[in-house]
């Protein structure tokens, strides 16, 4: 089996591109609910194809303040998106539901669905120029599944054989994944699972970490390290530029990038609340924001604003905590 990158945002480029959108006269898009994630990838998507945006150099977006942009950390999905243009992962899940290429430029899994074989793409550097190899893959996965880290993603991948005892210290390394070279991964399941790349591209994916940044820090101090809301490296299409607490995070185009150039140069995510940021985009200083269902036809009748609808593949739940005692 091999994967290939085939995202799919034909919907969002035809509304954009429909009404004949560039920078400088651009109308104000307003998704409305879960579709203004959808149109976040959009802005920060690589390649100029889905955007007409010749002279698109800044987009400004509604977003809340996030606990960390550190992958192994986030359980937002709106940071969790950040991070994909951030840094990157070796599969990201399309529109369709479909795992695609990223950081892998082709992936391969034997017959029995137990070994995964990641082939990273050969140009893939971060931003601060290091290549990117095998080498940050595994310290990923490592770090993503030692216990003292505490990172949401051990459990996901408890699969990989020898999860387990590594994530517990009782292995110096996990016995399921392996770097035969610079640019190859070989991932090792202990039982056939055909959801293995679903599980990599779930929540955005696991994003990739700089090892030469971050490797000495010892597992249990990663939570804390300045990196996680801070100017950071990465090998997404854009880079950490500033983080201002409670006003806004800017992302510019990564000058590193080793795939297409994103479709806009500068994105800054503007910390607000609803009723702040509707008021925002009536006065033109924000081009994206996510409305309530009560605010749709009244500004369906504003002749600046278009209101976009966008099914999401997301969903939300409740959950019991069924080990409290009326349980």
């Amino acid at each position: 089996m091999t994967t290939s990158n085939s995202w799919d945002l034909e919907k969002l480029a035809g509304v954009w591109e429909g009404r004949g959108l560039d920078r400088r006269d651009l109308l104000k898009l307003v998704g409305a609910g879960a579709g203004s994630a959808a149109l976040l990838s959009l802005f920060t998507a690589p390649g100029g194809r889905q955007v007409a945006a010749q002279d698109s150099s800044q987009v400004s977006v509604q977003w809340r303040k996030p606990q960390t942009l550190n992958p192994i950390f986030s359980t937002a999905g709106f940071e969790q998106q950040v991070e994909r243009a951030i840094f990157g992962s070796l599969v990201r899940m399309s529109d369709k539901l479909v795992p695609t290429s990223d950081l892998a430029a082709d992936i391969t899994a034997s017959d029995d669905a137990t070994v995964y074989t990641f082939s990273l793409q050969p140009k893939a550097t971060f931003n601060d120029g290091t290549p990117l190899t095998s080498a940050d893959v595994v310290f990923t996965f490592e770090r993503a599944l030692d216990k003292r880290v505490g990172s949401i993603w051990t459990g996901r991948l408890q699969g990989i054989k020898g999860a387990a005892e590594y994530g517990e210290q009782k292995a110096d390394s996990v016995a399921g994944i392996e770097a035969p070279d610079d640019h190859t991964v070989v991932f090792t399941l202990s039982e056939p699972d055909g959801a293995f790349l679903a599980i990599l591209a779930d929540f955005c994916g696991l994003g990739i970490l700089p090892k030469h940044v971050l490797g000495d820090v010892a597992p249990d101090q990663l939570v804390n390290q300045s990196f996680n809301l801070a100017r950071n490296v990465g090998a997404g299409p854009h880079s950490f530029v500033t983080f201002e607490t409670d006003q806004y995070l800017e992302l510019k185009a990564n000058p590193n990038f080793w795939g297409e150039k994103p479709a806009v140069e500068s994105v800054f995510l503007r910390i607000l609340d609803s009723e702040v940021a509707v008021a925002e985009v009536e006065k033109g200083s924000v081009d994206l924001v996510s409305i309530s269902i009560s605010d749709i036809e009244r500004l369906k009748q504003n002749p600046s604003l278009t209101v976009v609808s966008i099914p999401s593949p997301s969903m939300d739940s409740i959950s019991f905590n069924l080990d409290l005692d009326y349980f």
